[in-house]
């Protein structure tokens, strides 16, 4: 009997090879099932050779036994237990002997029981990969999360250390060259990067006692060689250890001591996923400053809940500063830049924002309408009417937008959908006079003004080629 570790396809060298004797023709061994697509492939060659003995080629296949002699073929077969069994046959037997071969061949012929498994086999393979990549990101999550406590619980001691001793300027190289000794191969411990944990810990003291996460269960060693328990301050709100460290940096070297503006930026790179180039660029248009800060009657047209989800979506301003725009721009140029950096006026917009489509007809009455842009906010749940306008804010525009909310909400809006909101985005607005204008609408409107601060020469707007020019050309090649 073979070896119950042999592997699938694994031959006695030729010139080994002796003749099997009857009893020696049909060999079983259990295998796992990864084998079971190198079984089917070696059934469909059985299979082409049972059809040329069913069609008399008796010789042809006397013939090509002679010239591989008695080479062992495997077959893997699924069972009833079910498990998985290899056969090794003689392929001089089973051709020439014709009643052993019969004895056989029905369960060769269940091929498709053994494409069946093999398909559950890959769909299980594939299971088993997707979750290793989930246990590896999770992994990643809690190691960068202990890291972080860490580094906080290392900033509050060295806060107690420097006050307690009074050190010098030196305090930071001091340390880290003691503890690059200490620990040769941790990269962490720069002059620089203990003064960002230090911060770090001084940006969010408020705590309370508690065994952190980190120090759960952690003894240390004391002088006199007994092991004790670490019991350390823990900031309550955990979700400061849940970003990544190189994020936590640039938050610290932006928001000069304001630990509520740290916050912010904290939780909306959580809650968005926001990668260190995006939360950057988020950093450096400042949107906390400008976060829900649009003028809008929300509170008076719709629900407290909504209202206040409705108003932080909003921003004023609205930086426009990823367009490449000339100064002396007009409407349509304005509208055609943010259509052709959708993903970019998505990504200012906010979290949330589907768009579906600009100069979305509407059919109201007699006449044809079209609405600059129209999204879908799937956090709101509703449809959001957005008219760019680039001159200063003008009352008699919000008529149109309120024109334009209601038809959406008889022809567009479900019954699942809340109000649709309107959303006006101006050069410039005179806030009290916007005020004003809201409180006279029964529609739920928002009105921010945009910022573009860079643009392209004037010179330069000839010579580049526009959208038509570039796709008249790739369509000529």
């Amino acid at each position: 009997m073979p070896d119950r570790k042999t592997r699938l396809n694994t031959q006695t060298p030729h010139s080994a090879q002796t003749p099997h004797s009857p009893r020696d023709s049909l060999r079983v061994q259990r295998i796992s099932p990864r084998g079971s697509f190198c079984g089917t492939v070696l059934l469909q060659f059985i299979l082409k050779l049972q059809n040329l003995i069913n069609k008399g080629f008796e010789a042809t296949l006397a013939g090509l036994n002679r010239k591989i002699d008695t080479s062992l073929f495997t077959i893997i077969l699924w069972n009833q237990r079910p498990k998985i069994a290899l056969f090794q046959i003689g392929l001089y037997d089973f051709i020439r002997e014709p009643t052993k071969r019969w004895n056989v061949w029905p369960e060769v012929g269940r091929m498709g029981d053994l494409v069946s498994a093999d398909n559950a086999y890959r769909e299980w393979s594939s299971d088993i990969s997707l979750r290793f990549r989930q246990s590896q990101i999770k992994a990643s999550i809690k190691v960068n999360s202990e890291m972080l406590r860490f580094y906080w619980s290392f900033g509050h001691d060295m806060d107690e250390k420097k006050n307690l001793y009074h050190w010098g300027s030196d305090f930071y190289q001091q340390i880290g060259k003691d503890l690059r000794k200490e620990l040769p191969d941790v990269k962490s411990f720069s002059a620089r990067n203990l003064q960002n944990m230090h911060q770090f810990y001084r940006l969010f003291p408020i705590a309370k006692q508690a065994v952190s996460q980190f120090d759960q269960d952690h003894m240390l060693l004391s002088n006199s060689g007994e092991f004790t328990k670490q019991v350390v301050s823990q900031i309550a709100d955990d979700e400061i250890f849940l970003i990544p460290w190189g994020h936590i940096i640039k938050i610290m070297n932006k928001v000069d001591g304001n630990r509520d503006k740290a916050l912010f930026y904290i939780r909306k790179t959580l809650e968005n996923n926001w990668s260190r180039a995006v939360l950057i660029n988020f950093l450096d248009s400042n949107l906390y400053e400008r976060q829900g800060k649009a003028v809008s009657n929300f509170d008076l047209t719709l629900p407290a809940p909504q209202s206040d989800l409705a108003q932080a979506v909003t921003k004023d301003p609205y930086t426009f500063d990823f367009l490449t725009i000339c100064d002396s721009y007009d409407e349509k140029e304005l509208k055609d830049a943010l259509m052709n950096n959708i993903t970019r006026f998505l990504l200012e917009l906010g979290n949330g924002f589907a768009f579906v489509g600009r100069e979305y007809r509407l059919e109201i009455g007699n006449t044809t309408n079209f609405i600059d842009m129209l999204f879908y906010n799937i956090k709101l749940h509703c449809y959001v009417v957005v008219e760019v306008k680039v001159k200063e804010f003008d009352s008699g525009d919000m008529g149109q937008l309120g024109t334009y909310m209601v038809a959406v909400n008889h022809q567009l809006k479900g019954e699942q959908d809340g109000p649709t909101l309107g959303l006006l985005i101006c050069k410039s607005k005179d806030n009290v006079k916007a005020r004003y204008a809201l409180e006279a609408s029964s529609q739920p409107m928002g009105i921010s003004q945009y910022d573009i601060t860079a643009f392209i020469p004037e010179a330069f707007k000839g010579s580049l080629p526009t959208i038509e020019e570039i796709e008249a050309e790739i369509s000529s090649d």
